[in-house]
């Protein structure tokens, strides 16, 4: 038999936020939130036929997919937000529909937040190297330790993935985030290539898609953080730029964006980044950036 739409017995309003599940008998149910996934799960014993097993991108107002699954005790419904949300349930505790409102939680403070900051490269890997001897490396520690202190000032919690010149492989990076449930990934590069005209910052993402973790599109924060730090620097923007090959990105369960500060390849550029000034103006940007996200998302 052909599998049936999600849409034919679950309706979803964007502009009220009420969701429901129509199960055309009454049908007892659990429903419950976990405030770490910020996600909605409602559980209907065996014999509920009219949700095949399926997994929807759905990216509409608070709501990010839609995934069914079923074994033979029971179906199992699990509607992801992209924010935190409160809900209320409008139906009754045995009912041929499932309802429930919800709403975003809108007090979230700096202080109930978590970002790691990553340096990029450290230790044995030194990244980029300038003709000058600059150090990809050691240019991603000090921003990193800068762009630390400027979120800290605000009340942010942050953890680093590194604080002096030592080596951690691609994959402890994004594990670790995971591991302490934290809310940004920030990781700080230094840009390089052959060609020495080449100049501009660059902001990188890992795009929602079905062959990585990451549910919910993480550009809104790259192009805010890139509008910022164009704000506050006057610098060029090259590219906020599509990476979803890149470890550190699509392996963080969190909004996670790689920023490239600049061309070490490009000596004009190179001597702007290396600028104190500079330097703390860009920082600016990128907490500006964060802010906003914040805000809205």
């Amino acid at each position: 038999f052909p599998k049936k739409s999600i849409w034919e017995n679950i309706n979803y309003d964007s502009i009220s936020n009420i969701m429901s599940i129509l199960t055309t008998e009454p049908t007892i149910y659990n429903i419950s939130y976990d405030t770490i996934t910020k996600s909605v799960e409602i559980v209907i014993p065996s014999g509920f036929d009219q949700l095949d097993e399926d997994k929807v991108k759905v990216l509409e107002g608070l709501v990010d997919q839609i995934e069914i699954t079923k074994n033979p005790v029971e179906t199992r419904i699990k509607i992801q937000f992209t924010r935190s949300i409160e809900f209320q349930l409008l139906s009754d505790p045995i009912d041929n529909e499932i309802v429930f409102s919800f709403k975003r939680v809108n007090n979230t403070k700096p202080s109930d937040l978590v970002i790691v900051i990553d340096p990029g490269h450290g230790g044995k890997d030194n990244g980029a190297s300038s003709k000058s001897g600059v150090r990809e490396k050691d240019l991603n520690l000090i921003m990193g330790l800068k762009l630390e202190t400027a979120l800290k000032q605000l009340g942010y919690n942050i953890v680093m993935t590194r604080t002096t010149d030592v080596y951690y492989g691609l994959y402890e990076r994004p594990a670790f985030a995971n591991s302490i449930n934290a809310d940004m990934f920030i990781s700080m590069h230094a840009n390089s290539t052959t060609n020495p005209a080449v100049n501009g910052i660059e902001v990188l993402y890992c795009p929602a898609t079905p062959e990585n973790i990451k549910s919910v599109d993480q550009y809104p924060l790259a192009k805010l953080v890139m509008e910022e730090v164009l704000k506050a620097t006057g610098g060029k923007e090259r590219r906020i730029h599509k990476r979803p090959d890149l470890v550190v990105l699509n392996r963080t369960n969190m909004p996670a964006i790689l920023v490239e500060t600049g061309f070490m390849s490009n000596v004009d550029e190179l001597r702007l980044i290396m600028d104190e000034t500079y330097q703390n103006n860009f920082i600016k940007g990128i907490v500006n950036g964060v802010d906003r996200y914040f805000d809205l998302y």
